[in-house]
């Protein structure tokens, strides 16, 4: 008799999931449309029937690939194995997390494998990153200092997560850009004006003349890399060190241009 207490169930019922397995981290990185996914899911039932499956899958809220239905016959004596591919269909963001959603017809109660020789698995193949689109992260364009106060602006990108064909109401992220004074770690961050149809951000942080303004861009919960710009005081008297000889600016990398910290 099949042990379903051991092993990953459910019943088709309204408030409950038929087989929804999420992962617990965020991705680190993108993964492009085009990417592959193929999975092998063992099955079982408690009683013989003919089983369509397919499987969908999701970053956060939003479906981007779904595989065709595949049918077979499951039964309690033994183990089915349904395999299922998909092309992912539109831009996975760093940060998102990943849902693979396993839709099916036909069986009334049934268990997926987990272990030994009927471990259910899934494979990811990330397609080539396109040349534009997955850009996430922010330039310094900008800086003076003035007083106690720093005004900074520069650009900012966010990755295109594309259209919602299935007009199933995405969530609308929050795009911010946070800016910080001598605060590497971003716990008293400033909140930057950012404009999405110009892609640039501007910010007035009160700080001194002198200190490392730190800059990143958030996609929700999930942060770009840092970006940052080393102001100094005035330290040239004779004003033939090639840069901007007003407190609190350095310009090394040309008119218009401010030198980021490496």
């Amino acid at each position: 008799e099949v042990c379903f207490d051991n092993r990953i169930t459910s019943v088709p019922a309204a408030f409950r999931p038929k087989g929804i397995f999420t992962a617990t981290d965020q991705l680190g990185a993108a993964l492009p449309a085009g990417s592959t996914v193929t999975a092998t899911v063992h099955m079982q039932s408690s009683e013989p029937a003919a089983a369509s499956l397919e499987g969908v899958l999701k970053a956060t809220d939003r479906e981007v690939g779904r595989s065709t239905a595949v049918q077979q016959v499951v039964s309690p004596a033994g183990w089915t194995a349904f395999e299922l591919e998909l092309t992912t269909d539109r831009l996975v963001a760093a940060g998102e997390q990943l849902t693979f959603h396993l839709v099916h017809a036909g069986v009334r109660s049934w268990a997926y494998g987990y272990n030994g020789d009927h471990a259910s698995s899934l494979t990811i193949t990330p397609a080539a990153a396109p040349a534009e689109g997955n850009e996430f992260g922010v330039t310094v364009d900008q800086v003076t200092a003035d007083g106690g106060t720093v005004v900074a602006s520069g650009a900012v990108a966010f990755p295109d997560l594309g259209p919602d064909p299935q007009l199933a109401g995405f969530h609308a992220p929050s795009l911010r850009v946070q800016v910080a004074v001598d605060d590497p770690g971003f716990r008293a961050p400033t909140y930057a004006d950012v404009d999405p149809a110009t892609g640039t951000w501007t910010a007035t942080v009160p700080a001194t003349g002198a200190g490392e303004v730190a800059v990143r861009a958030l996609r929700d919960r999930f942060p770009s890399a840092v970006t940052s710009v080393v102001l100094e005081p005035d330290d040239a008297e004779d004003g033939q060190d090639g840069e901007d000889d007003r407190p609190g600016r350095r310009r090394p990398d040309g008119p218009g241009r401010w030198f980021p910290w490496r």
